[in-house]
């Protein structure tokens, strides 16, 4: 933040930096945070849901993409 505050940058655009920075932190706590209280398995199935949600309305085929890659990663049904 100081070498912000030494540039010849604007004062408005110091303090955007200094709210982004506060709101920054916080944020990157909690998701590391959850990283560190979930399970593999919940992890996963938050990826599956995740690739699910994306390939709605897609193509048989990229669905069974998507399977034939977490059949291989263990975690097929």
């Amino acid at each position: 933040m100081r070498g912000v505050a030494e540039s010849s940058a604007l004062q408005e655009t110091i303090l955007i930096a200094g709210a982004a920075g506060v709101v920054a932190g916080p944020i990157a706590w909690d998701e590391g945070g959850y990283g560190q209280v979930c399970s593999p398995s919940e992890v996963e199935l938050a990826g599956m849901g995740r690739e699910t949600r994306k390939l709605t309305g897609q193509t048989h085929e990229e669905m069974r993409d998507v399977a034939t890659t977490y059949r291989e990663l263990g975690t097929g049904r």
